[in-house]
């Protein structure tokens, strides 16, 4: 899907939670200061399947969904005693939301839709549990990885690659397990770049909280690479172990966007009326992780601001009584020095002529 081209500016929430007016996306590149993590980054190279993952991810959350318990459930299963998140989302532009539901009608009718060609990039404002954030997808030809992750270059679209990763308050890696499984150059641009990627945001400024959701779609079409490996996880750390052996807050999830069939000439075709696996949850465990980690930096910064206070009124008191210690210096100073006067005053006045 030909997403549209990088806009000419990015919208940063409030601390309210509500977009602003754009502000340069150049300026994570050019600020001598270090970009705000302000945005969720879904990131997927060629083959990942990003286009149809960020598209049902759109669908469900345009229409809105509820959580129970952090999953999809059907509207029939009962929700007494346990916890119901509403997610919903918008895009913050009509080319956005207009090419995402092109995809799904693509799907609806039976048709793969076309491959994305070139740079693509698409932002969405997603609300959970009453919280706003900016979900940014990105999607880089290979080459542009290549230079990113790979080659250290410093090229002008590799750098514009690295700025927004710089930018993650949580991230979202797509990758396919064929492409991982089958080896070869991809294969390793895959395993080797996004663990670059992963930690590069663990060694930035404030990522060592930055929660990273590994995603492995068309598991409904790959569950012999998953079964070969010993399931999900394992799959997952034999092929990105020094990801999940050097970085905590990750997580990984096997996802299926759209089931597929063979037609009667046996070609796949897409079911999009068939439920989609995991595609909501892995945004929905950023967002748990990152509240998280909102909640212990509320913690450390109500502590950081009591101790301080206390601090001040401490250093009030000695400072108070420093002054009335020297109040009282000065008082008695001053007796001493008037009976001294009054006293050689009084000796000159009966002093014998």
């Amino acid at each position: 899907m030909p997403l549209p081209p990088h806009p000419p500016g990015t919208t940063n929430p409030t601390a309210a939670g509500a977009p602003t007016a754009p502000a340069p996306y150049a300026s994570a590149l050019s600020a001598p200061a270090a970009p705000r993590r302000d945005r969720i980054v879904v990131i997927g190279r060629r083959r990942a399947g990003k286009t149809i993952y960020l598209a049902r991810l759109y669908e469900a959350l345009w229409q809105g969904c509820r959580l129970v318990d952090g999953r999809i459930v059907g509207a029939d299963v009962p929700v007494i005693g346990r916890r119901v998140v509403e997610m919903s989302c918008r895009a913050t532009s009509g080319a956005s939301h207009t090419q995402f539901m092109k995809v799904i009608e693509e799907l609806r009718a039976g048709r793969w839709p076309a491959a994305t060609v070139g740079n693509s990039y698409a932002e969405l404002i997603v609300s959970y549990a009453g919280r706003e954030r900016v979900l940014t997808a990105l999607d880089y030809p290979g080459e542009v990885f290549r230079k990113a992750f790979m080659n250290d270059s410093d090229d002008p679209d590799a750098l514009e690659l690295l700025a927004a990763i710089d930018r993650a308050a949580a991230a979202i890696f797509l990758i396919d397990p064929a492409v991982v499984a089958e080896g070869g150059a991809e294969s390793h641009e895959d395993t080797y770049g996004l663990t670059q990627a992963a930690a590069r945001i663990r060694s930035g400024i404030d990522g060592s909280s930055v929660p990273i959701a590994v995603v492995l779609t068309k598991t409904d079409v790959n569950k012999a690479f998953l079964r070969e490996a010993g399931g999900v996880r394992e799959f997952a750390h034999k092929h990105f172990g020094q990801m999940f052996k050097s970085l905590e807050r990750t997580s990984v999830f096997a996802s299926a966007a759209v089931r597929v069939t063979d037609n009667a000439l046996g070609r796949s075709m897409p079911r999009a009326e068939k439920p989609a696996e995991n595609i909501v949850e892995p945004l929905r465990y950023c967002f748990e992780m990152m509240d998280a980690s909102a909640d212990v930096a509320r913690v450390r910064d109500a502590r950081r601001l009591q101790a301080e206070a206390e601090l001040a009124v401490a250093r009030q008191e000695l400072d108070d009584r420093r002054r009335g210690t020297n109040s009282w210096v000065l008082f008695i100073v001053a007796i001493v020095a008037l009976f001294a006067v009054v006293g050689i005053v009084t000796w000159l006045a009966i002093a014998p002529k």
